[in-house]
């Protein structure tokens, strides 16, 4: 597979972690996790510590990243800025708008979908920074 053939490993592993500690910051109490937790509608205790959950997240990120470095490996982006408003721009292109539809037919709180999507385009930005600047 000639795709995984200029992907930087380590960096799509450092990239996950960050990113998956970006979540542990951004839903964190302080943060925004008490907001997210009262737009869900669920008490902190119903939510209990999932980890299925943690870790099912974590190899989802893990395979953004793998994907987002195997896109910047096809792509004539030599700056790590330009690879991190590629992130930014699948962040709100792709992931925030499609979210958004998912938002409008589920009805869930505006407020959730904020929490949720900017998380996710901040993350989609940071892992295009941190695989851009290792390329």
């Amino acid at each position: 597979m000639d795709l995984f053939t200029h992907v930087n490993w380590i960096a799509v592993v450092v990239a996950a972690v960050a990113a998956f500690a970006l979540g542990a910051i951004w839903f964190a109490p302080p943060v925004f996790g008490n907001a997210w937790l009262a737009a869900l509608g669920k008490p902190k205790e119903e939510m209990g510590m999932p980890a299925s959950a943690m870790g099912l997240s974590f190899v989802v990120t893990l395979v953004i990243c793998l994907t987002m470095a195997m896109i910047l490996t096809r792509m004539p982006l030599t700056t790590t800025m330009g690879a991190a408003r590629l992130g930014f721009a699948i962040g709100v292109g792709i992931v925030a708008m499609g979210m958004a539809s998912d938002f409008a037919f589920t009805k869930w709180p505006r407020k959730l979908y904020w929490i949720q999507a900017s998380y996710h385009v901040v993350m989609m930005t940071l892992i295009g920074t941190i695989l851009g600047a290792w390329r």
